[in-house]
């Protein structure tokens, strides 16, 4: 008996680090729960609308999108800085605009939730 609640207690200790794939759908989470307005290509856009096209791009770059070699890892700061931080086809950053109407590029946003996700590991 005092094994099996000693395991409980060590167990999380132990659990396993969320995987680039986990980070990467929280950090679209985290897009789509800010509100906040994403700027693409010079237009603006809703925080639902940037998830679906940050997740469109990730999905297809799984598929093996033309910028990106098939069967290549996806790893969590490749999809910052090779998928949501800028447009593939124009190559201009994407922007956040914050409540008080300051834009900061996206990767630096992202970035900056990807060490919330981390830390509260």
């Amino acid at each position: 008996m005092k094994l099996i609640l000693s395991l409980f207690l060590i167990l999380p200790l132990y659990a396993a680090e969320l995987s680039d794939h986990q980070k990467i759908n929280k950090l679209l989470e985290a897009v789509e729960q800010s509100k906040l307005t994403f700027i693409r290509n010079g237009k603006e856009y809703d925080a639902s609308k940037a998830r679906k096209h940050l997740e469109y791009k990730y999905n297809y770059v799984l598929k093996g999108f033309w910028f990106w070699q098939k069967g290549e890892k996806v790893t969590v700061k490749k999809f910052i800085d090779k998928i949501a931080s800028g447009s593939s086809t124009t190559g201009k950053p994407y922007y956040i605009k914050t409540n008080v109407g300051t834009k900061v590029p996206t990767k630096d946003w992202l970035y900056k939730k990807l060490k919330e996700i981390e830390s509260s590991q």
